[in-house]
């Protein structure tokens, strides 16, 4: 955004946003809070990068952060990301970063060494065509030409989770037809077999419940660590182009 053209309300809010996390890394302190923003009349609705900038002076947060996440803006942004339930619970997730300029086979070594650290896996790459991919298992990273650059698109699911999801529905069913079968049957030893059934399913169901919820925040959280840093290096060699130049030849 070297013209400054202004930034919108969304725009804002993410440049605050990440400006507060950057300045969190950098001091290892909560950032002080900021407040509300209205859109300055002489941008037409939109805050320069000045103006960022002397808000968030007052809100406690650093000029150098903003223009760090001002220049992060510039160069793409995560998309919203996706997350895939069953019975309410989270089986899958996924985010997805778009680039309007193409990845270099530097850059590509990049991603997938932040693959490794983030998730601890050495993973398989391929490749076809113009297509990429790193995989660990069910999680994958691919990376997709559009018309002007790449989509980088990360996902994953737990596996076995929609299995045990079956299973617990499938006991719960089970305990039911027995609890009818020895109401209506005056067999006893049905009662004691369906609270046995109702018991397991009551907690396979209660361990999925905690655990899936968990893992799927941490695996969404891993992800937005891996495309933000591909932001922020791709934000640093805007102001070393000749650097980055040298480092992608």
């Amino acid at each position: 955004m070297t013209s400054d053209p202004g930034f919108s309300d969304d725009d804002v809010a993410r440049v605050f946003a990440r400006a507060s996390e950057l300045d969190v890394q950098d001091a290892d302190e909560p950032a002080a809070p900021g407040r509300s923003l209205t859109p300055s009349d002489e941008s037409h609705g939109r805050l320069t990068l000045a103006e960022l900038q002397a808000i968030g002076a007052e809100a406690g947060i650093s000029a150098d952060a903003i223009a760090r996440a001002a220049r992060e803006l510039a160069v793409g942004a995560p998309a919203a990301g996706f997350v895939r339930r069953r019975a309410g619970i989270p089986v899958a997730v996924g985010q997805e970063l778009r680039l309007d300029t193409p990845v270099s086979d530097a850059e590509w070594t990049r991603i997938v060494v932040r693959l490794r650290e983030t998730f601890d896996a050495r993973g398989e790459l391929r490749e076809q065509g113009a297509f990429r991919e790193w995989s660990n298992g069910n999680l994958h990273a691919s990376l997709e030409p559009t018309a002007t650059g790449h989509t980088l698109r990360l996902r994953t699911k737990k596996g076995g989770a929609g299995e045990m999801l079956g299973m617990v529905g499938g006991l719960a069913g089970f305990a039911a037809t027995l609890g009818v079968l020895g109401h209506f049957a005056d067999k006893p030893k049905a009662f004691v077999i369906a609270a046995m059934m109702a018991s397991i399913a009551v907690g396979i169901g209660g361990w999925q419940l905690v655990s899936l919820p968990r893992w799927a925040a941490l695996r969404a959280r891993q992800m937005r660590q891996v495309l933000q840093s591909v932001l922020t290096d791709r934000a640093r060699r805007l102001e070393a182009p000749d650097v980055g130049a040298a480092d992608d030849s």
